[in-house]
């Protein structure tokens, strides 16, 4: 278990917004959308720094970076990351995204430290397909028009009565032990409430390969370094209607959870993910409804998000939050997306299956 999730504010820097690109081919479903606005703030360059939530942070970087594959031709490149001090198990980060190219995709950039970097390109999954078959939340069976009379023990059985044994829960932090189904209803919540009271609901969920293409290449070798195989994915959304949300659409909080061999190998492979150069981790969504946007609109591109990810036992767990009407108001999404992720990773994991267990 680790820390509390740090916490950034970065804005988006001119130089990271290129020209106009087309308009996407699926729009957003249905509901009005405003245009993408700069955020306030000084652009960042050779010895600027970041505001933080803390404050504010030291100075900035000047070292030029490599140039990495998967940018877009005569997309910027950001500094050199500078060296972290890897001491927590648990990183939340915002990011406000800018416009590249044409596929989906996002800008996220961290530091392990208490400063940060210049963006680089983060690009989405496919939409996660809805579950099939049995609802996601079975209905609690009626209970019966008779009542049925349970027989009396017998005063002579002078046995006692079976007990369970406690769950042993050192048991979840080595593959050899965890007694765990790789299932969505042994690492998922159906649902989650937050530290705002905002409750959250499991709309789809699935395995995954651990590893995708439209993560970064850091990403990348950190999973296949730590022989992450597979991933438990879930797409979690809150309605708008809920009062305290401030906006006029619903959050999205995609879910990972990759399991490693034990919990060392977890606690070595979430430190590696916090100094990864590029955070550049896949997001889920539901096929469709509004949770559905992020995964198909360039309005993603612009939009303010905040993920968090922590070690669990022999797991990691990654949730990444962002509006689905994308909006840029950081002032708002800010504010609901950090609890969302922070409440999602401590909840999402083994522990779902073991809580059951005891």
């Amino acid at each position: 278990m680790g820390d509390q999730p740090h916490e950034d504010q970065p804005t988006v820097p001119a130089w990271a917004v290129p020209p106009a690109q087309p308009e996407p081919t699926a729009p957003l479903p249905g509901f009005p959308f405003a245009p993408p606005q700069q955020q306030p703030g000084a652009e960042p360059g050779p010895g600027a720094s970041w505001p933080g939530a803390d404050g504010g942070y030291g100075g900035g970087y000047s070292d030029p970076g490599a140039q990495y594959a998967s940018y877009p031709a005569g997309y910027p490149t950001g500094p050199t990351p500078p060296r972290q001090n890897g001491a927590r198990t648990a990183v939340a980060i915002i990011s406000a995204l800018a416009v590249i190219g044409t596929a989906v995709t996002a800008v996220i950039y961290s530091s392990g430290s208490n400063k940060h970097q210049t963006p680089v390109s983060f690009q989405n999954t496919d939409p996660l397909p809805t579950r099939s078959g049995a609802p996601l939340i079975s209905a609690s069976p009626e209970p019966s028009d008779q009542t049925s009379t349970q027989a009396s023990p017998d005063s002579s059985d002078e046995f006692d009565s079976p007990t369970a044994d406690a769950f042993d829960w050192d048991a979840l932090n080595d593959s050899g032990t965890d007694p765990t189904p790789f299932t969505q209803d042994a690492l998922l919540m159906h649902s989650f409430t937050d530290s705002q009271n905002i409750t959250y609901t499991l709309e789809a969920a699935g395995e995954k390969k651990c590893v995708q293409s439209t993560m970064s290449k850091s990403v990348q070798n950190v999973l296949n370094e730590y022989g992450c195989k597979n991933a438990m994915t879930g797409s979690y959304v809150v309605d708008s209607s809920v009062d305290k949300v401030e906006s006029n659409n619903d959050i999205l909080v995609s879910v990972q959870i990759w399991p490693f061999p034990d919990a060392a190998t977890a606690d070595k492979a979430e430190k590696a993910l916090a100094k990864a150069s590029s955070k550049q981790f896949s997001i889920w969504c539901p096929d469709s409804g509004p949770g559905a946007a992020p995964c198909n609109s360039q309005n993603y591109y612009t939009a303010a998000t905040w993920w968090s990810l922590q070690s669990e036992y022999r797991y990691v767990v990654e949730a990444t939050a962002v509006y689905t009407n994308m909006t840029q108001d950081t002032s708002v999404a800010y504010k609901w997306e950090k609890t969302a992720t922070a409440e999602a990773v401590k909840e999402s994991g083994p522990q779902v299956y073991a809580d059951d267990q005891d």
